[in-house]
């Protein structure tokens, strides 16, 4: 069986091409289609329906309800969240 040889400083430049990639895309959304995370401090959805939410760690979307976020399996305390995207467009 071979042995793996791991390259400490390649895997430090991708660490870190993949961090400046995430953060660029981040920028890009932000910047054109206004994607903003809120905080449950500042305000919750003004209506029911579909949204992302995040606890600063895992994304994911959920359902508002109630004044609650439900529907997906996973136990996190949602600390932000923004609404779905618009469609795109289609010919």
């Amino acid at each position: 069986m071979s042995e793996i040889v791991v390259d400490k400083r390649a895997i430090e430049i991708i660490e870190s091409l993949i961090r400046d990639h995430v953060e660029g895309v981040r920028l890009f959304n932000n910047k054109f289609y206004n994607f903003q995370w809120i905080s449950v401090k500042d305000r919750f959805p003004e209506q029911y329906g579909e949204c992302i939410i995040s606890d600063g760690k895992i994304v994911t979307t959920s359902y508002f309800q109630d004044g609650l976020f439900v529907g997906k399996d996973i136990d996190i305390t949602v600390t932000h969240w923004m609404p779905l995207p618009e469609p795109p467009e289609t010919k």
